[in-house]
């Protein structure tokens, strides 16, 4: 009986090579992949430089926000300018009706004009 056992078990070489052969005639063919030493090689060591290369993308991206935010902060100061320009030439009409001044300046932000009160000019003001 364990004759029987070890014979099944093996097999004729020739018709092993024979069945291989077959099987590789149906199998399509495999694809042959060729490196190119010189662009591998370059793959291998450049993690390093493309890592750099990424982060000066990032800090230029970053410099061009800032200097956008920059550009868009003096748009907005120029355009409250020029809303309150108006209001700035008409009390620069009144200043110069108004006469005689007298300017006392506290500080950099506290200004106090003093300036003669004459009951007639209120009488024109007042018609």
């Amino acid at each position: 009986m364990n004759d029987k056992k070890i014979e099944k078990k093996k097999r004729d070489p020739k018709k092993e090579i024979e069945r291989f052969k077959k099987q590789a005639l149906k199998r399509p063919p495999k694809e042959i992949i060729e490196y190119n030493e010189e662009s591998r090689h370059e793959f291998v060591t450049g993690f390093h430089k493309r890592k750099q290369q990424l982060k000066k993308k990032r800090v230029e991206k970053q410099i061009e926000r800032s200097k956008q935010e920059k550009r868009d902060s003096l748009r907005e100061k120029r355009r409250k300018l020029y809303d309150v320009l108006p209001m700035v030439k008409e009390i620069d009409s009144i200043n110069e009706v108004s006469g005689e001044k007298d300017v006392v300046k506290y500080g950099k932000s506290v200004t106090v004009t003093v300036t003669p009160f004459d009951p007639e000019d209120m009488g024109d003001l007042q018609e």
